[in-house]
């Protein structure tokens, strides 16, 4: 009875999904990094790069991700800062897009660049 139910509401399930929106899977990201960069194409001063990443979101009023930042790091092409989830990069950049960027220079968007490419 047990694997009859599991395998009527998992078909349930598929069939709601398949009935949903198409998904467009490049407009999706799964990624908890993020990556800080400017649209004038200045480089960032040197500076401590995980208080920058902790700064932008204190800007944002993300107070409660703080303590969920993993790393960061300045590199060529912006702040890269990495999240513990991609559910919560995925908040950082939506609070961006509502408050529609901070400042007109810069522009802050979900990545798949890692630490390690410079």
């Amino acid at each position: 009875m047990k694997v009859s139910l599991i395998c009527a509401l998992t078909c349930w399930q598929l069939v709601m999904f398949a009935a949903s929106a198409p998904i467009n899977f490049n407009d999706v990201q799964f990624s908890p990094r993020l990556l800080l960069s400017r649209s004038d194409g200045n480089s960032f001063p040197n500076l401590i790069a995980v208080d920058y990443a902790r700064e932008v979101l204190n800007v944002l009023e993300l107070y409660h991700l703080g303590p969920n930042l993993v790393q960061a790091k300045i590199t060529p092409s912006g702040l890269l800062f990495e999240m513990q989830t991609d559910v919560q990069a995925k908040e950082v950049a939506k609070t961006w897009m509502q408050k529609n960027g901070i400042a007109k220079n810069f522009d802050l968007r979900q990545t798949n660049q890692d630490f390690y490419d410079d």
